[in-house]
């Protein structure tokens, strides 16, 4: 028995669903049992993207160029 599952779901049966939060894109692993999130990284981070940046405000004056530094920018 082999299982093509359809996007954001994985595991021998696509028994599992996608963890990713706030849109992050769900990369399945080769083992097929784990997935991991690649987020979009202006505006969300964490290992499920479930933080929002503190630069997603966009809190820079005058054309300045946030960048995060752990939870702070």
């Amino acid at each position: 028995l082999t299982c093509k599952c359809p996007p954001n779901q994985y595991g021998e049966q696509c028994e599992l669903s996608c963890p990713c939060q706030h849109g992050g894109r769900c990369i399945i692993q080769n083992d097929n049992t784990t997935a991991l999130c690649r987020c979009d990284e202006s505006r969300f981070y964490g290992d499920l993207c479930e933080y929002i940046s503190p630069c997603a405000s966009q809190p820079c004056y005058m054309g300045g160029t946030c960048t995060r530094n752990e939870t702070r920018f």
